[in-house]
This record gives C-alpha cells, structure tokens and sequence, in this order.
C-alpha cells in the first residue's frame, strides 16, 4: 500500500510541476532514478535503493550530471555525488549513455552506466568500480497555454 500511494504521489507531483522529468528502474542495482531533465545539459539524478524484503531504504545517491553529448538519439553523460549507505558513505563518480532507439516511444531511454566509488573512512580508503543498466521515461513537458 505504501509503495502504491508513494508512486502516486510522484505522479501526482510530475504533473503539477509540469517538468520534464525522468524515472527509471535498474533490474542490477535494484535502484530507481528520478532525473531532473532529459535534454538539458546539466541535471539532477537521485538514485533509491530499497532491500525488498522489508522495505529497507538500503543506499540513497544524489548526484549532479553533466552531459557531454547531447544528440536526440544518444546522449553520454558525467558527473559527481554522494552514495549515502546504512553505515558508510563514498564518494561517486558516474559515467554513463542514454539511448532512444524507439522511434514510436521518443521518451524511453536505456541507460548503462558505470562508475568509480571511493570510500574513505579513517585508516581505510577503497576504490570501487560499479557498473547499472536500466530504463527511464521522461514525462512530456507540458506547454503553457497563452
């Protein structure tokens, strides 16, 4: 019940804002994004990860994304974060693409995504690189009508 009335609620939000914003799901992570924009340079992606066994909000990552290729079709993308663990946090830096391939569905991205993680805890620092694929749709923009 709580998941169904939160993805309402989201919903509910994205058509208030009237903003072109993403959510994805990435089956390896067991994550969902929430992308700010899909074809501005710059944009925000804050990624949940739940435990589904009993609703656990396990690692939560926000981060700010630059897009160095920005074509209808494709679009490659940098940036930096922070990945807020149950007991640790790391440093992340992603490096990802989007494709469009679908002519009909022109929303519908398939991301893959890798990156380097670095934890640093006193006396202990680790580097990891982590890798995620997914899907995201990006709500239409709604037009203001004069």
């Amino acid at each position: 019940m709580k998941k169904a009335l939160t993805i309402i609620c989201v919903i509910f939000i994205i058509q208030k804002t009237q903003a072109q914003v993403g959510i994805g799901f990435h089956p390896v992570s067991k994550s969902v994004s929430f992308k700010s924009s899909m074809n501005r340079r710059w944009f925000a992606e804050a990624k949940a990860n739940f435990e589904i066994a009993n609703a656990l909000l396990y690692s939560f990552r926000p981060t700010i994304n630059y897009r160095m290729m920005n074509r209808e079709t494709v679009k490659f993308y940098t940036g930096m974060g922070l990945n807020f663990e149950l007991n640790t946090k790391s440093f992340v830096m992603p490096f990802g693409m989007e494709v469009f391939p679908f002519d009909r569905l022109k929303n519908l991205s398939l991301n893959l995504e890798s990156g380097l993680n670095f934890l640093v805890i006193p006396g202990y620092t680790r580097m990891n690189i982590v890798g995620d694929f997914g899907v995201t749709y990006y709500f239409e923009k709604k037009e203001k009508k004069s």
